[in-house]
């Protein structure tokens, strides 16, 4: 068994502490007159001027047991055993993935997903009923959490207005996604495969607060939203995307705007989309916001026509969608990047 040094250095040292005190606590038993212990008495020396010497009783046999138990203590010191000299190696371990394709398809064969069994029961005893809450949070974003025991690893469309994207529940049929809401009233329904639709729905006061344009996409299409506050340049504090995406805590105190990413890229035929949202008449500055889309050339794209969507205030400020149309370059510029310019207006900030 390995020792642990630092444990087992403290440990002695705790016990010579310990074993030292004992000793000069009571070297006046253990090591006799000559062990150099000086004892101050707490009453002054008046206090012996009455002491009665004929009414001293004599102990005869504690100077035999004092004797015996100063010969029993080793002249040299206490002398303990030294820490072994063991030497402490990570444990190694195997890169091999031999043998791994048929021990997870053994996994996979007996996987069992939750079922129905009967009484509206999973094969675990869970009711099978399912629910969604909505829960308005800072920056008037909505909390949409969905309790499903009977659909795990589900895919789930979730719509809201003119925004959809997907995700999937987890193995427990659980799934939790934060929304920017793009009105007042802000209602959700989420799509089964099989056709089941739940809805909710969310009082958001401060959504009006907000200004949110959004860009979605189906499948691999790696499409982003890319916003320059007050002039800034690519990669300055104030641009905005999916590599510096901020919170929702920095909109909600007026700082500037955060980018929300919606949607699982894992999934297979995803549906994604980003918004940015920015808040209005509570910015610490005013100017213009520049908004642009960027899509990036892939292998899965590359040489094609994909489609888009972009969300942005229409008449009345209520959100207005437009479809969008790219062609992609050949696949020898892989790797680069469109600038799509004007698709989504500027925003123009002022402050209260």
């Amino acid at each position: 068994m390995k020792l642990d040094r630092r444990y087992l250095i403290a440990g002695t040292t705790l016990f010579l502490a310990a074993g030292s005190g004992h000793i000069v606590q009571n070297a006046d038993r253990w090591l006799g007159e000559d062990a150099g212990v000086v004892v101050q008495p707490e009453s002054s020396q008046a206090d012996f001027d009455s002491f009665d010497v004929e009414n001293v009783v004599p102990l005869a046999g504690v100077a035999d047991e004092i004797g015996e138990a100063s010969a029993a203590i080793p002249t040299g010191g206490i002398s303990l055993p030294g820490v072994p000299d063991v030497a402490f190696r990570a444990p190694v371990l195997s890169t091999s993935t031999a043998g791994l394709g048929p021990r997870m398809k053994s996994v996979e064969q007996n996987y069992k997903p939750m079922k129905h069994v009967g009484d509206n029961l999973n094969q675990y005893g869970l009711p099978c009923d399912t629910d969604v809450i909505a829960e308005p949070t800072e920056a008037a974003m909505v909390r949409v959490t969905l309790f499903a025991a009977c659909r795990p690893d589900q895919r789930v469309e979730v719509v809201h207005n003119k925004l959809r994207f997907s995700v999937s529940t987890s193995n427990t049929g659980g799934m939790t996604t934060l929304i920017p809401a793009l009105e007042k009233t802000a209602n959700f329904a989420l799509k089964f495969p099989d056709g089941e639709v739940l809805t909710v729905a969310a009082d958001v006061p401060d959504a009006d607060d907000f200004q949110r344009v959004a860009v979605q996409w189906r499948d691999k299409n790696e499409m982003h939203i890319h916003a320059y506050e007050f002039g800034a340049g690519f990669n300055d504090d104030g641009h905005v995307w999916a590599g510096s995406p901020r919170s929702p805590a920095f909109g909600a105190g007026g700082k500037g705007g955060f980018l929300t990413t919606l949607g699982d890229p894992e999934m297979r035929a995803p549906l994604m989309a980003e918004v940015y949202s920015f808040p209005r008449g509570e910015s610490r500055n005013t100017g213009v916001v520049r908004v642009s889309v960027e899509a990036e050339v892939t292998k899965a794209n590359c040489g094609r026509t994909i489609a888009a969507e972009t969300i942005q205030p229409g008449v009345g400020g209520k959100p207005q969608a437009a479809e969008l149309t790219i062609s992609v370059p050949a696949c020898d510029a892989t790797g680069e990047f469109l600038v799509l310019k004007n698709i989504l207006r500027d925003l123009k900030i002022a402050r209260n």
